[in-house]
């Protein structure tokens, strides 16, 4: 008996320390099993296309152990897909001090020069890439940033020609109908971009962007009832995106909800929005409040729609229609002018990015449409239609010197100086 206590005594202690070791060793690996599944999850969603909740995954990661190679790379990766170039530079930067593969970072930055419309300087780099094989993953990221790149290069014949042999290689790829969509945006066939973003919502239903680009265009062709329901489809896939509760407040507001429409406005101001899209909403409340007979917080409304983005011509006109209301004419007149002036240069914009269209290779239509945008306070998408022009003729003069007067005034030397530089060259040659 004592031997048989003294054997079960020595098992139970045996078992015991087996446990503690199981333990001790699930302790130890729960970290980097937890860490894996949270990498899993972050590509999941940049599968997905869910830009939000990959980045606060990765985030969240950092947060816990500080930057790595991995999280900054993938972080990098979410921000050059949408088109954040710089933050995705400065992710890149940092996973490449702290060891990622050299190789990946090249094609990375290879991918943003074309996303960012300079195409024409990695076009033949990234086809060889394409006909070199490798992974399908790559071969996608290098067909959606070459026919991003082709339409912010307003090269629309080319991004035709790129999303056809994407098509003829994945017929259902939705992010491939998607930018099709797009490009039929860019030509107003608005039709034809909803038979495209349909399409890629059919093969993929929890796309967002498709979805959300339905939406508007539903609004903006006066389906109020599909919008709407589009709209709230919208707000269940991201319950805090600020462009779709606008969406949805404002088709309340044209179908008569106005208390609905107000509270949605509202609500939309909790969430995080751009300024412009803030001046909307500030904008659409001042409407309702000037329809109500409120006039004096029609006209604070109005205010603050025009701080918030003073370059909103609607905003111009209802702030001069609220101060009327008041009785204060003379500013009413001047709202109303500044309003005159905006919405002339809008439709200016309008008819040049018309003809950019048609005419891709004229240099002088681009300089246009970036001198109006800059003359608009639109600094950064300013440069982009005077790059595009120096792609077509690098040594357009008034395009150099609007660079360098832009790069002046925000104290950035050297950028300017390298444009004069280019000026001075061309005097002497000439």
């Amino acid at each position: 008996m004592l031997r048989a206590s003294r054997l079960r005594n020595t098992r139970s202690m045996w078992l015991m320390s087996l446990l503690a070791g199981v333990v001790a060793i699930a302790l130890v690996s729960f970290g980097p099993l937890r860490e894996q599944l949270q990498y899993a999850t972050a590509k999941a969603a940049i599968a997905d296309r869910d830009w939000p909740r990959a980045i606060k995954i990765l985030e969240r990661l950092q947060q816990k152990t500080g930057p790595t190679a991995r999280q900054q790379f993938l972080l990098g990766c979410v921000h050059r897909r949408q088109g954040e170039f710089r933050d995705g530079e400065t992710c890149f930067e940092r996973a490449e001090s702290l060891g990622w593969e050299k190789v990946e970072i090249r094609r990375q930055r290879l991918l943003t020069v074309a996303q960012a419309g300079d195409i024409k300087d990695v076009e033949q780099e990234l086809i060889r890439l394409l006909d070199s094989g490798g992974d399908d993953l790559l071969a996608e990221e290098i067909y959606e940033a070459m026919a991003k790149g082709y339409l912010n290069s307003f090269r629309m014949p080319d991004a035709d020609r790129c999303l056809k042999f994407w098509a003829d290689w994945q017929k259902n790829n939705p992010v491939q109908h998607f930018l099709k969509g797009t490009l039929e945006e860019r030509f107003e066939r608005p039709a034809a971009a909803l038979k495209e973003y349909t399409a890629a919502i059919a093969i993929a239903p929890d796309l967002f962007e498709p979805m959300a680009r339905i939406a508007q265009l539903e609004l903006d062709t006066a389906l109020l009832q599909n919008a709407s329901e589009s709209f709230l489809r919208c707000r269940v896939m991201r319950p805090d995106d600020g462009d779709s509760a606008i969406g949805l407040a404002v088709c309340r507001s044209r179908t008569g909800q106005r208390q609905e429409a107000k509270s949605l406005f509202y609500e939309s101001l909790s969430l995080e929005l751009i300024p412009e899209k803030a001046s909307v909403v500030f904008s659409e409340l001042g409407q309702l409040m000037l329809e109500d007979g409120e006039a004096e917080k029609s006209v604070w409304l109005f205010a603050k729609s025009v701080e918030l983005d003073p370059k909103n011509s609607r905003s111009r006109f209802g702030f001069a229609a609220a101060l009327s209301r008041i009785g204060k004419t003379e500013e009413a007149k001047q709202e109303q002018l500044v309003g005159q002036h905006l919405g002339e240069q809008q439709r200016k914009l309008i008819n040049i990015t018309r003809q950019a269209i048609g005419e891709p290779e004229n240099p002088q239509l681009r300089v246009e449409a970036g001198k109006i945008l800059m003359e608009q306070g639109f600094g950064s998408e300013g440069v982009r239609w005077l790059e595009t022009a120096l792609q077509i003729e690098k040594g357009h003069q008034e395009c150099r010197r609007l660079l360098a007067d832009y790069y002046d005034g925000l104290g950035k030397i050297d950028r300017a100086s390298e444009h004069r530089s280019w000026i001075k060259e061309q005097q002497i040659t000439q």
